[in-house]
């Protein structure tokens, strides 16, 4: 079973520039930003935002950017920390040249292609998530003609000028926040889930040596995980908060959608 893609790029496609994401991501927070944003301690308590595991960036794409803060993105996946790079170089006009109509042979051989410019590292990487089941980069899907990279081709000078100041690392999470650690900083945290590390190219969190780590922090942080016992055990004595939402998901052996609902753990040390 995998997301359906096509829902969450429609809900995309009608956002403002403002908050449209540059590419998706597995475990993506599209849907759910807002519940968490409005977690969130009030704005004169932090200086210094940082999305730790920052796939898609969701999250930072649903602030509202305030050019007297300073806003980090941190990804340990080489590609995805290049996406981010790239898309605050490339020339608008380049990115309106790329075409990224789904083909499957040519999504199989920029899998294994591996450019170092600029413009043809950022077309492979876009690519091979737009054409990707749930975003995973990992099996071809056709999509349909609501793909999110439209949108983005449209939005690209008001994505590029949030991303200004922005500054974009690729360390792992133990680094990221020992280094961007304060009183006023705030991090969100959305490591891979437990039991779901085949969905994150084999990268997995312990969720007991997060929870030391976030233990000695000194700023504030709120955190996305799925509700699993270790993780419960692991955070015992943070706040704990159930977030419901509903998604869509393929029954590829039915060839349908089917809407389901699902409750993560938001957790909190404020």
């Amino acid at each position: 079973m995998f997301l359906n893609c096509f829902f969450l790029s429609i809900y995309i496609y009608r956002m403002p520039c403002k908050y449209v994401s540059v590419f998706g991501r597995i475990g993506g927070k599209v849907k759910t930003r807002e519940k968490i944003i409005a977690r969130f301690p009030p704005d004169d308590e932090w200086d210094t935002f940082c999305e730790v595991f920052a796939g898609s960036g969701a999250v930072f794409r649903g602030l509202d950017i305030d050019p007297n803060k300073k806003y980090i993105l941190n990804d340990l996946n080489d590609d995805i920390y290049a996406i981010w790079v790239d898309i605050k170089k490339v020339k608008p006009e380049d990115l309106q040249a790329m075409n990224f109509v789904g083909d499957r042979e040519k999504f199989y051989a920029l899998k294994e292609d591996n450019p170092k410019k600029l413009n043809q590292r950022l077309y492979r990487n876009l690519y091979l998530s737009y054409n990707s089941y749930a975003n995973q980069r990992v099996s071809y899907a056709q999509k349909g003609s609501k793909n999110p990279v439209s949108r983005l081709k449209k939005c690209i000078e008001a994505v590029q000028d949030d991303l200004k100041k922005t500054i974009i690392t690729n360390q792992d999470y133990i680094a990221c926040i020992k280094r961007w650690d304060s009183p006023t900083t705030l991090f969100y945290i959305d490591p891979p889930y437990m039991e779901k590390e085949h969905l994150y190219d084999g990268m997995s969190v312990n969720p007991y040596e997060l929870a030391e780590v976030c233990k000695k922090m000194k700023g504030k942080f709120v955190m996305s995980y799925n509700i699993h016992p270790e993780v419960k055990k692991a955070f015992e004595g943070f706040a704990f908060t159930k977030l419901k939402f509903s998604y869509q998901i393929y029954l590829k052996e039915e060839d349908r959608q089917k809407t389901t609902t699902k409750n993560e753990y938001l957790i909190q040390n404020y």
